[in-house]
């Protein structure tokens, strides 16, 4: 990839054939997560997808905190995990 190569959403990540690498700030807790289902699934649920955003509507698996930190990962094949969306807090 070049110096200008553009990373900052999830559909950027998926044309690259990326993982979007998730890291829980509570208990660092790390999963991958396939880039272009994610994206399909945000806007499924009318969200960005840009990946300074994504990563607040992620909650973890481990210890239920929301917020995460994102970055793309190289994990080939990786599985999706979708986020938890809870429809009373708008989020």
């Amino acid at each position: 990839m070049g110096a200008n190569t553009r990373m900052d959403t999830l559909w950027h990540l998926a044309r690259r054939g990326a993982s979007l690498e998730v890291r829980c700030p509570g208990c660092r807790h790390t999963t991958f997560l396939d880039a272009g289902s994610l994206a399909v699934r945000m806007v499924q649920l009318r969200h960005s997808e840009d990946l300074s955003l994504v990563g607040l509507r992620l909650r973890c698996s481990v210890c239920g905190q929301r917020g995460a930190q994102v970055r793309a990962g190289w994990r080939p094949g990786a599985k999706v995990a979708l986020a938890k969306y809870d429809p009373s807090k708008g989020r």
